[in-house]
C-alpha cells in the first residue's frame, strides 16, 4: 500500500484535537475567552480525536492484515512489529510514573492526585486497565489516564488478528457490518443496566468496536471506487452526508434539542462520532477532493503526525510537571504568566518528541521490520513498510 501523507495529516489532526481538550478546555481559563466560542467549542470536543485515531487505526492495521502472508511467520512478525512500536515509550511512561510516585510521597498534595488511584499498577503491564477503570467509573490517576485507549489498541489488534485468519475474505464485510450493530446493542445494554455505566462506554472494547471496525471497513473497500468513477461520485456523497449527520446529531444532543429522550439517544453519540471521523477519512483517502488533501497534507498536521504517539502519552505528565515546578499550581490559563507556561509545555513537549523519535521510535521500527522475514513475503513487507503508523502512531 503505498503511503498517503494524508494518513499522517488525519493523524496529527487527531493529536492536535486530542490537546486542544486536554491543555486548553479542560484547565481554569481567564474571562474574556467567553469572547471566543468557536475556539473554546471546538476544543470542548477535542476528545472525539480519541474516535479518529481508533476509526484510522482500523484502517490501518486492517488493510496491512488483508495485504500480509499468512504464512507461519504472519502472527509472529505482526506481534513483533507492534511491541517494538508500543512497548519501549510504554514502558519509559511507566518508569516516569514510578520515579514521579516515590518523590511525591514527600510532596504536596496536589502532586499526589497525579499518582493516586485504585487502577492496580499491574493491570498496566497487561494493558488491562480500561477493565479496572469501568469497574470504578474513572479513568484512573492524571498520570496514566490516557492509557485506556493504548489498552483498547491492543485489545483490538488481537481481536482483528483473528478475524482476519480465521474468517474468510469473502464474508468479511458482512460480519463486520454485523459487529458494529452489535457494538451498539452492547453499548446501550451496559448503558441502562450497569452501574458507572459512562465510563464502562467509554473504555471498553465492545462498547468503542463500532469506530475500529469502520476503519477496518473502509479497508475492505479501499480502491473499489478508485476504478469506478460512478460509484466514487456516490460514495463522496454518501460520506458527506454521514458527516453532515455525525455533527448535526452531536450538536442536537449537545444543545438538549431531544429533550427527554436525549436519555436514549446518548449510546449513539460515539457511533455518531466514529461514522463522521470514518467518513472524514474516507473523503481524505478517496478521490475527487483535493482541497481536504491539501489540508490535511499541511506540514504543522504531518509533522503532529508523525510524533503523535509521544505527544498523546506524555501530554499530560510534561504539562503537570512544568505547572508545579514553575506557578506551583495544577494546568490553568487564568492568567499571563499560566498562558506562558502553556506555551512552554507545547515547546517543551514537541521537542522531546522530536528527540523520542529520531532516537528511540525510528531506529526501533526500522529494527522490527528485519525481524521475522521469509521468502515470499515481500509484498506483505513493503506494503507494512509503507503503510505508514497507525493511530496514535503505533504502526
Amino acid at each position: 500500500m503505498k503511503h498517503d501523507k494524508t494518513l499522517d495529516g488525519i493523524r496529527g489532526l487527531a493529536i492536535l484535537w486530542v490537546l486542544s481538550f486536554h491543555l486548553f478546555s479542560m484547565p481554569l481559563k481567564p474571562a474574556f475567552l467567553a469572547h471566543v466560542p468557536v475556539l473554546d467549542f471546538v476544543a470542548s470536543y477535542g476528545w472525539a480525536g480519541v474516535s479518529l485515531f481508533f476509526v484510522l487505526s482500523g484502517y490501518l492495521i486492517t488493510k496491512g492484515l488483508i495485504e500480509a502472508n499468512k504464512g507461519k511467520a504472519w502472527f509472529k512478525r505482526f506481534w513483533c512489529r507492534r511491541v517494538f512500536r508500543i512497548v519501549p515509550l510504554y514502558v519509559v511512561l511507566l518508569l516516569t510514573y514510578g520515579v514521579g510516585s516515590f518523590l511525591a510521597r514527600s510532596s504536596s498534595g496536589i502532586t499526589k492526585q497525579w499518582f493516586s488511584g485504585s487502577i492496580p499498577l499491574w493491570s498496566y503491564l497487561i494493558f488491562a486497565q480500561n477493565l479496572f477503570m469501568a469497574s470504578a467509573g474513572y479513568l484512573g490517576n492524571d498520570w496514566l489516564r490516557v492509557t485506556w485507549s493504548l489498552a483498547l489498541e491492543e485489545q483490538f489488534y488481537l481481536f482483528i488478528s483473528l478475524f482476519i485468519f480465521l474468517v474468510p475474505m469473502g464474508k468479511s464485510k458482512r460480519w463486520i457490518l454485523l459487529l458494529i450493530c452489535g457494538s451498539l446493542l452492547f453499548r446501550y445494554s451496559i448503558f441502562f443496566t450497569q452501574s458507572n455505566s459512562q465510563t464502562a462506554v467509554i473504555v471498553l472494547l465492545p462498547s468503542r468496536l463500532d469506530g475500529f471496525l469502520l476503519g477496518a471497513l473502509l479497508a475492505f473497500s479501499d480502491g473499489y471506487f478508485d476504478t469506478n468513477a460512478f460509484m466514487a461520485r456516490y460514495a463522496r456523497a454518501g460520506m458527506l452526508l454521514a458527516m453532515a449527520f455525525s455533527i448535526g446529531f452531536v450538536l442536537l444532543l449537545g444543545s438538549g434539542r431531544f429533550g427527554g429522550a436525549s436519555l436514549f439517544f446518548v449510546p449513539l453519540y460515539h457511533s455518531a462520532i466514529a461514522i463522521g471521523c470514518s467518513a472524514l477519512l474516507g473523503l481524505g483517502l478517496g478521490p475527487g477532493m483535493i482541497w481536504l488533501k491539501r489540508i490535511l497534507q499541511a506540514k504543522p498536521l504531518i509533522v503532529s503526525g508523525k510524533v503523535s504517539y509521544f505527544l498523546y502519552l506524555f501530554h499530560m505528565p510534561v504539562c503537570m510537571v512544568l505547572y508545579y515546578e514553575i506557578l506551583g499550581s495544577a494546568p490553568n490559563l487564568a492568567s499571563a504568566s499560566a498562558m506562558l507556561v502553556m506555551l512552554l509545555v507545547i515547546v517543551v513537549l514537541y521537542g522531546l518528541a522530536a528527540l523520542s523519535f529520531i532516537y528511540l521510535e525510528r531506529p526501533l521500527i526500522a529494527f522490527s521490520k528485519t525481524l521475522y522475514n521469509y521468502p515470499g513475503s515481500q509484498r506483505a513487507e513493503k506494503s507494512s513498510c509503507q503503510a505508514g503508523d497507525p493511530v496514535l502512531r503505533i504502526n
